[in-house]
């Protein structure tokens, strides 16, 4: 147990505060910009979190910063599949145009959004592993703490809204989508997992781990959505 108890790394500290501050300035920022602005505000925000990343993680030397990103852009950029199909094939959310261009009917932002809770969990996860966790309880661990970031997501960003799920289409919980709910715990487990395994590997054989999580959370959610609002599915004949 003694173990667990040891202080933050200097990668910890400095992720712990950037993360903060973001954090502070993206609900200032919320309130703030007009709703005709609110999307060039968030590609702002995320323009912003992405370069404070690089920046930091060299001023500082946090090669593991440098290490994660390389896996979590692909990742990132792949989920445009899965937010595409529940947008335009499956249905049960809308994003609002925001001037700022769509994707699979997806605002042109959230491709890039992912990276950001995903780096939370899965350094979590390392620093559950470091301490003498284990592999099998440092994934879980990552994988709650991404159940939690994408839970708070669902219950705050579907207000302002980036993104609101239809009405009628799904079993909701508040703003929170029920079905996505477990797939979002595994996407934090198996991106954490990923990164565990092939942190220095062939950035190739990262890209295509990057395609497997997105398969794996796109079925996870075709699977859960079946077992919970199969009765809600429109077929067209």
């Amino acid at each position: 147990m003694s173990s667990l108890n040891h202080g933050l790394t200097g990668s910890e500290k400095d992720a712990i505060a950037l993360h903060g501050v973001f954090f502070v300035i993206a609900f200032i920022t919320m309130i703030i910009s007009p709703s005709e602005s609110l999307g060039v505000s968030i590609w702002s925000l995320i323009i912003g979190w992405y370069t404070s990343i690089i920046v930091i993680a060299c001023q500082r030397n946090h090669r593991d910063w440098i290490l994660l990103l390389k896996m979590l852009v692909p990742l990132s950029i792949f989920f445009s599949f899965p937010d595409g199909y529940l947008a335009s094939g499956l249905g049960t959310i809308l994003f609002p145009d925001m001037g700022v261009g769509r994707i699979f009917q997806v605002s042109s932002f959230m491709p890039f959004m992912w990276a950001i809770p995903l780096f939370i969990s899965t350094m979590v996860g390392r620093g559950l592993e470091t301490r003498g966790a284990g592999l099998y309880k440092a994934s879980i661990g990552a994988g709650f703490i991404g159940f939690v970031i994408f839970l708070a997501s669902e219950m705050i960003l579907t207000m302002i809204p980036i993104w609101h799920p239809v009405e009628g289409s799904c079993t909701n919980i508040g703003n929170a989508a029920v079905y996505v709910l477990f797939p979002e715990f595994c996407l934090g487990l198996m991106t954490f997992l990923a990164f565990h395994h092939l942190s220095d590997g062939p950035h190739l054989l990262q890209v295509f781990a990057a395609f497997m999580v997105m398969c794996m959370y796109l079925g996870n959610l075709i699977v859960c959505f079946m077992i919970v609002d199969g009765d809600k599915l429109q077929i067209s004949t």
